[in-house]
């Protein structure tokens, strides 16, 4: 399960919030999508729920565990991958 309260996201140096106020909660066995354009803050909130970044507000809960205080719980109920410079990376 995912469950994402009033988080958001600010970066330094930046004078736009990458994420404000979002919130949803995504069932077990669900499939679930970002949707957004450019600059919405999809990749923000993936690096918070994989635990890549920390959310300056707000709580959010993958499996159970809080992605600021278990992060190694979080990352241990988890794969991500990505990709980086051409290549596929997994992270966790």
């Amino acid at each position: 399960m995912i469950s994402v309260n009033s988080n958001g996201h600010v970066y330094p140096r930046k004078p736009q919030p990458a994420l404000s106020e979002v919130s949803f909660e995504v069932e077990p066995g669900r499939i679930f999508g970002l949707l957004g354009p450019n600059g919405a803050g999809k990749t923000t909130m993936v690096r918070i729920l994989s635990t890549l970044i920390i959310p300056t507000s707000g709580t959010a809960r993958v499996n159970g565990f809080d992605v600021g205080k278990e992060e190694a719980k979080v990352r241990a109920s988890l794969g991500v991958v990505s990709v980086r410079h051409g290549r596929l990376v997994r992270d966790g």
